[in-house]
C-alpha cells in the first residue's frame, strides 16, 4: 500500500509547474513502524507526494509530467535528517539565544553571519548589548569558540556591560559569565 502524504494537506494541487521526480532505490526506509521498505518516492516542488512500490507510485503519478531518476537504484534511502547530532533539548536551549559563531547558521529567525576574530566577536557583543533597551535583560549568546574568537575573560564581558547580565555559552557547551548576576562565581577560565 503506498504512503499518501495528502492527509497532511500536501497533494498535487498547487505544486507548480515543476515536473514530478520519481526516485527509484534498492530500498527506501520511511522510518514508519510496521512498513516494508519502499522502492520509489514521488517528489514535486520539494514535497513528497507518494512512497511505495514502483508500480504503486507510477499509478499515483499517472500521466502527469514526471522524470524517473535511477541514480539511487542500488542505494538505500533514508529520510533527510536536518542535523542528526543536535539533540532537541540542546536546540531548544540554544536557538532562543543570540548566535555568534565562527560559522554561518540558518535558524528559524534567519541566517546568522559568521564572526571570526577576537575584535569582531567583541564588536558583535557590543552591538547586541546596544540593541537591548532594558539594561537588566540578559544577553545570552551561543557560539564562542576560542580557536576562532580568542580568549574571553570576565573582564572582557564586563567591558561590554557592567550592568547587563551576559552569559556566553561556548560552542562546546561550556559557559562564561560576567559580574552582574555572578559576582562570587569562580571559574577556572577567569
Amino acid at each position: 500500500m503506498p504512503l499518501w502524504i495528502s492527509a497532511l494537506g500536501i497533494g498535487f494541487v498547487g505544486c507548480g509547474e515543476e515536473p514530478i521526480r520519481i526516485l527509484e532505490a534498492r530500498a527506501i526506509y520511511t522510518m514508519e513502524l510496521g512498513t516494508e521498505p519502499a522502492e520509489a518516492v514521488a517528489i514535486q516542488a520539494g514535497r513528497i507526494l507518494a512512497v511505495g512500490s514502483k508500480a504503486e507510485v507510477a499509478a499515483i503519478v499517472g500521466s502527469r509530467s514526471h522524470v524517473i531518476e535511477t541514480e539511487f537504484a542500488d542505494k538505500i534511502l533514508l529520510p533527510g535528517f536536518i542535523d542528526p547530532h543536535l539533540q532537541p533539548t540542546l536546540a531548544a536551549t540554544i536557538l532562543p539565544m543570540e548566535i555568534v559563531s565562527a560559522m554561518e547558521w540558518i535558524t528559524p529567525r534567519g541566517r546568522t553571519q559568521a564572526v571570526r576574530g577576537r575584535d569582531a566577536f567583541h564588536a558583535r557583543l557590543r552591538e547586541l548589548d546596544r540593541a537591548r533597551s532594558d539594561p537588566d535583560e540578559w544577553l545570552t549568546v551561543w557560539g564562542y569558540h576560542a580557536p576562532h574568537h580568542g580568549t574571553l575573560t570576565k573582564r572582557d564581558l564586563d567591558g561590554i556591560s557592567t550592568r547587563r547580565p551576559i552569559m556566553i555559552w561556548q560552542r562546546s557547551v561550556g559557559s562564561r559569565k560576567n559580574k552582574p548576576r555572578f559576582p562570587h562565581h569562580r571559574h577556572s577560565a577567569f
